[in-house]
């Protein structure tokens, strides 16, 4: 089945040094409903979690030095993945971040491209994987 990935709409990001001392990004989004029929009849699934990713090679968490960079990162489990996830019906769905790239800074925040590839297959979802190429804003 599809999954709805036009109602996917990020709303905010916050990168900080996470576990093992390696940065750490957290993408928040607007909360959906998704409705579904089965043989009990019908019923919506909440999406309202965030995307977590962790352990992620930058050389900092400072948005001064990351600006108008671009970082690109194999798939798991090719060393140097990044290891982010999406809670989704009870269960974390990988996410492969394929590259990171922060646009300038401006008034303390800048705008964040995230290029993605979600597995909500991979754990039993009745959803198939799909590509998410989404911007974000990142900072105080």
């Amino acid at each position: 089945m599809k999954f709805p990935v036009s109602k996917i709409e990020p709303v905010q990001a916050k990168l900080e040094m996470g576990a093992l001392d390696k940065p750490a990004l957290e993408v928040s989004f607007k909360r959906f409903e998704i409705p579904m029929q089965n043989s009990a009849g019908a019923h919506a699934l909440l999406f309202d979690a965030p995307l977590s990713a962790n352990f992620i090679s930058l050389p900092c968490v400072d948005l001064g030095v990351l600006q108008t960079q671009s970082f690109g990162y194999p798939v798991n489990p090719a060393e140097g993945y990044i290891d982010a996830s999406v809670y989704f019906e009870d269960v974390h769905n990988p996410v492969d971040i394929t590259n990171l790239e922060f646009g300038p800074l401006v008034d303390g925040r800048l705008k964040l491209t995230v290029v993605s590839r979600w597995l909500m297959s991979y754990e039993g979802t009745a959803f198939d994987d799909f590509d998410l190429v989404f911007s974000v804003s990142l900072g105080d």
